[in-house]
């Protein structure tokens, strides 16, 4: 009984290495898959009203210069994450989660922080060191600009966040289902001392 006890020990841990192995090459896998995807034009963001309702346009207009790709990129594998739990993907969920926090730590120091909030306003996952489960964001512009007046993308700032109590650019993300549904808005704040400054 030991020798088979010892056996199945062995051939759980390595299946338990593959696993962690799988997800790590997941993980990689998003990051690279981040750094390819097409930049759109200021001119189409400020067409789109990504920036006009923003109290400082130029220094939203800079950093949205400087981070575009990174932040759609980031958007786009937050709005995955947020599709799998949606729809309740427990064995998505974990990988969408690893692939997510590894570009984030990827996107360098410009990059704060990185949340999720559900379309009442409340936040229901976030990067913040100091992450308060239900913070409540309905009120900002940035998050109007989606559930309110339908924006894909929207600004504003610089402004105190409300977890860390740190000056931020917020720019959000419409979240969508398979159905075009808002399922939640993509919160990324924005170092505003670490992006050029007019």
């Amino acid at each position: 009984m030991t020798a088979l006890g010892s056996s199945l020990r062995r051939w759980f841990r390595v299946a338990e290495l593959l696993i962690v192995g799988i997800l790590v090459m997941a993980a990689g896998f998003m990051v690279v898959l981040l750094y390819h995807w097409d930049r759109e034009t200021e001119a189409d963001v400020v067409r789109h009203g990504t920036l006009e309702a923003s109290h400082n346009v130029r220094t939203i207009q800079v950093a949205w210069e400087d981070q575009a790709e990174r932040m759609e990129g980031l958007a786009r594998l937050a709005t995955a994450f947020a599709q799998a739990e949606a729809q309740g993907n427990l064995h998505e969920i974990p990988m969408r989660e690893v692939g997510l926090r590894a570009a984030v730590a990827v996107a360098g120091r410009a990059v704060m922080q990185l949340s999720i909030a559900r379309p009442d306003g409340r936040i229901w996952w976030s990067t913040a060191e100091l992450y308060v489960p239900g913070t409540d964001v309905f009120d900002r512009s940035y998050f109007q600009g989606i559930v309110r007046d339908g924006r894909e993308q929207d600004a504003d700032g610089p402004l105190v966040g409300r977890m860390n109590g740190r000056q931020s650019i917020k720019f959000s993300f419409a979240a969508r289902d398979a159905w075009d549904q808002l399922i939640g808005v993509v919160i990324i704040s924005l170092n505003d001392t670490e992006i050029q400054r007019v």
